[in-house]
């Protein structure tokens, strides 16, 4: 006879095979009584009989049980637990095939973009702060004189910009306080941060920055507001609008 410690550890072991508590309870049941009546297997289970009948034929379904006529009446008996393989490699090949279609499903998930909406001083200092840690490049236009008005702590030094060693891209306003951090950057000798401005008069009404296939816009006007999105394919095309805007601007 089996410790009631193992019994369970078996009833643990067909519940990670896909039975429920019952199931598995009443499927032992099956296996150490040989054959026998619902009523016999129910008190075996301890389950009330109604619950086995239905159990029962849950676990003929699965093939796991089988229906043994006896005069009258009918008994059950449980079929070669060889049978749990069969049918766990047959899950394995249904799994198999369902791979793919799974696979596009999640591709099609992963392919919508991401999007994120910052509201507050507090939600716009965190896209500011994001960016900056980009890891592939940023392509930045917008208004120093805004996020220096607003967001001084949010003006990345142009030193710390050399050691990110990544392109830097930014399309300032002709206002001097953006030419003159222009100038300041400049004298960090790196080649990979670059500037070009606007014409004078022409202003930004929004701060954007294309980064690590993100898009950032910021609004630092009436409300502080922002939006994140996440899709490379948006980022991608967004950065050939941005070197258009490269080309028509003027180099400081």
């Amino acid at each position: 006879m089996f410790h009631v410690e193992h019994i369970m550890n078996l009833d643990k072991s067909l519940q990670q095979f896909g039975l429920s508590e019952k199931q598995a309870k009443v499927y032992l049941a099956c296996l150490e009584l040989g054959q026998d009546s619902v009523l016999s297997i129910a008190r075996k289970a301890e389950i009330k009989r109604p619950t086995a009948y239905v159990t029962l034929d849950e676990l003929i379904q699965k093939g796991l049980i089988r229906k043994v006529p006896k005069d009258k009446t009918t008994h059950y008996a449980a079929e070669d637990p060889n049978i749990l393989s069969s049918v766990l490699e047959q899950k394995q090949s249904e799994l198999t095939k369902a791979i793919p279609l799974l696979k596009a499903l999640f591709n099609v998930r992963t392919g919508k973009p991401q999007i994120r909406y910052y509201e507050g001083k507090e939600g716009v200092r965190k896209i500011y702060s994001e960016w900056y840690k980009s890891k592939k490049y940023i392509y930045f236009y917008g208004s120093i004189r805004d996020i220096k008005k607003h967001f001084p702590e949010c003006i990345l030094d142009p030193s710390h910009i050399k050691k990110m060693n990544i392109p830097v891209l930014e399309i300032v306003t002709s206002h001097p306080v953006d030419l003159e951090y222009a100038q300041v950057a400049k004298k960090t000798n790196n080649p990979k941060h670059k500037f070009r401005a606007l014409k004078k008069g022409v202003v930004f009404t929004l701060d954007s920055a294309i980064y690590d296939d993100k898009l950032a816009i910021v609004s630092l006007k009436d409300k502080f507001f922002g939006i994140i999105i996440e899709s490379k394919a948006i980022a991608e095309s967004y950065k050939i609008l941005y070197e258009l805007a490269w080309q028509s601007a003027e180099v400081v």
